[in-house]
């Protein structure tokens, strides 16, 4: 009852500002916008971009129907924003995320750069102008399910800003669509401005982060000020003292880093001032990522990843994180080694600016997240990274999965056994739970409680249980804790010795362990085979059966396979290479 006095409170609220919109006269007055950047042309190798939306590839020169899931072939109706029910979508078959992730817009600066780069200015503005006139035609202001979420409507709006500085010439000679344009980015600067989201979670980052960008164009001072403000605030609360991030979610906090470092850079560009607290958890935000990603690049999936970008900066596969060293090289004095290549077009062609002073980075190992409770060791060809917090030690839970003592491994820098990742969020309740739930994490259970510890709360927010963590030592190749499940306990021990990795887990009655790879494999006995290592058990039952692994936001299929030990009392894996 209280939840619903609440929803139609805020629905009635958000009409009641949706008419103060109107009021706010827009004038077209291209003289005075400042676009946020000047394209600086950087040599490059143009490379092909891309386009997909949740594993489906998009032409954006063919028409683009903005409120269709193509998945599913849902249309989303256009109801006015304040009476659109999302709920009435969930569990049946379809995703809001797609039409979402679609209107953001994430395809055109990318695609615009690569285009102008080749000499093909031309056939840029046309993709440009064809697919801004297709959204605003489509999109009634106010109206549909790309109206409803001041993120999508945010992340939008920066797109379309990070192009305009490509068509400087275009845009003053076609003054129609210029002035279609610039009222459209109004309303979407309004619609944050009187919409932010008050979240503390990664929408508000993002509502801020676009509101920046729009005040520097448009030179509005108010909302520069409220932004700067708000992720002041924001950074001050999700981001720990050790630049980890309260989602516990490594994608996520790709995320939040691209919204704080975006917003910081064009800072830089325009003389807008951030305090050092920020700048200093910004560096730090930098290296959590630097510490947990593999040497080419490859960013392991930890709990929820649901592919979210703010800009694209890079060529390479949503998985690749090595193009984070470019733009953290543009921010702080002391470079990190990057790979040249791993920028795409439109970042090279960003303009340098004033560095901050900063300290060098040092390559730890082993490296421990005391905020977020990731641990990462490495040794003998082996790389583990260990998931340790419990949930009552975050104010909130993020994007977090039920992953207590979880294992991630990569083999001679090439991930083994994986985090499953997100397939969906709203397509199906049933799988959405999978995704959270403790047996598709790598970890131990005891077999009584699994169900106890499969997720049945819903899309996102408070898991229904959680065991306390205790971590009893971590040293450079060895990692000991103990899982207190409701008072059962298995103690987990994970070392890197002789040349081979070893996990043992000892509790007081029956175990279920789990393990997940997209590797081919064989098994010999209690021996599992693969072609450049071997995995021994310990247990009393090996099976295995299909699962998903999501690499990619929307994989619906199975492409991987999970392993389960059983045993009265312990199960230990030893892992040697070949």
């Amino acid at each position: 009852m209280i939840k619903r006095v609440v929803s139609i409170f805020k629905r009635e609220a958000k009409l009641f500002y949706a008419k103060q919109l109107p009021a706010i006269k827009f004038k077209f007055s291209p003289e005075k916008y400042r676009d946020i950047y000047s394209v600086s042309n950087g040599e490059r190798a143009v490379k092909p971009y891309s386009f997909k939306i949740h594993n489906l590839e998009v032409n954006p020169f063919s028409k683009i129907d903005w409120k269709k899931d193509y998945v599913s072939g849902t249309v989303f109706p256009d109801l006015r924003f304040g009476k659109f029910n999302t709920n009435l979508f969930f569990d049946k078959g379809a995703d809001i995320k797609f039409p979402w992730d679609l209107s953001r817009c994430n395809f055109i600066p990318p695609m615009v750069s690569n285009l102008c780069a080749e000499g093909k200015t031309d056939e840029a503005y046309q993709l440009f102008k064809n697919t801004i006139e297709s959204f605003i035609n489509d999109n009634k202001f106010l109206y549909g399910v790309n109206w409803i979420c001041t993120m999508e409507v945010s992340i939008r709006a920066s797109n379309w800003l990070f192009a305009i500085p490509y068509f400087k010439q275009e845009l003053a000679q076609d003054k129609e669509f210029s002035k279609k344009l610039h009222l459209s980015l109004f309303n979407h600067a309004s619609y944050i401005d009187l919409f932010t989201e008050h979240k503390n979670n990664n929408h508000d980052i993002s509502n801020y982060a676009g509101l920046i960008l729009l005040g520097i164009y448009f030179g509005n001072e108010g909302w520069i000020k409220k932004a700067v403000d708000g992720l002041e605030h924001e950074m001050n609360l999700q981001i720990f003292e050790d630049g980890s991030c309260y989602e516990l979610s490594t994608y996520y906090h790709r995320l939040d880093t691209e919204f704080f470092a975006t917003s910081f850079y064009f800072g830089q560009l325009h003389n807008i001032k951030f305090s050092a607290a920020y700048i200093e958890r910004l560096r730090k935000m930098f290296g959590f990522m630097f510490d947990l990603m593999e040497a080419d690049g490859y960013m392991p999936m930890l709990n929820d990843n649901d592919g979210g970008r703010f800009v694209v900066f890079n060529d390479g596969s949503e998985n690749d994180f090595s193009y984070l060293k470019n733009f953290y090289n543009k921010l702080f004095s002391h470079p990190v080694l990057a790979d040249a290549d791993s920028g795409n077009q439109l970042f090279n062609n960003l303009p340098e600016v004033v560095k901050i002073a900063s300290p060098v980075l040092i390559d730890n190992n082993p490296v421990k997240y005391e905020n977020s409770k990731f641990y990462k060791f490495s040794d003998s060809g082996f790389n583990v990274i260990v998931s340790g917090a419990e949930i009552r030690q975050i104010k909130k839970q993020g994007h977090k999965h039920v992953d207590p003592g979880a294992v991630y491994i990569s083999i001679d820098r090439k991930p083994t056994f994986l985090d499953l990742g997100t397939s969906s969020y709203t397509r199906s309740l049933e799988q959405r739970n999978i995704d959270r739930s403790i047996s598709s994490h790598n970890t131990v259970v005891p077999t009584g409680l699994i169900k106890k510890y499969t997720t049945k709360s819903g899309y996102w927010g408070k898991l229904p249980a959680y065991p306390e963590i205790d971590i009893t030592r971590f040293e450079k190749g060895n990692f000991e804790c103990v899982l207190d499940y409701n008072g059962e306990k298995v103690t987990r021990t994970i070392a890197i010795t002789d040349g081979q990795l070893e996990i043992s887990d000892v509790g007081t009655g029956s175990l279920s362990a789990f393990y997940h790879t997209d590797k081919s494999f064989s098994i010999d006995g209690n021996t599992l085979l693969f072609d450049d290592f071997t995995m021994t058990v310990t247990a009393d039952e090996i099976s295995t059966e299909e699962c998903i692994y999501a690499a990619r936001y929307g994989t619906l299929t199975p492409n991987a396979i999970k392993i389960i030990l059983k045993s009265n009392s312990a199960i230990k894996i030893q892992i040697k290479r070949l």
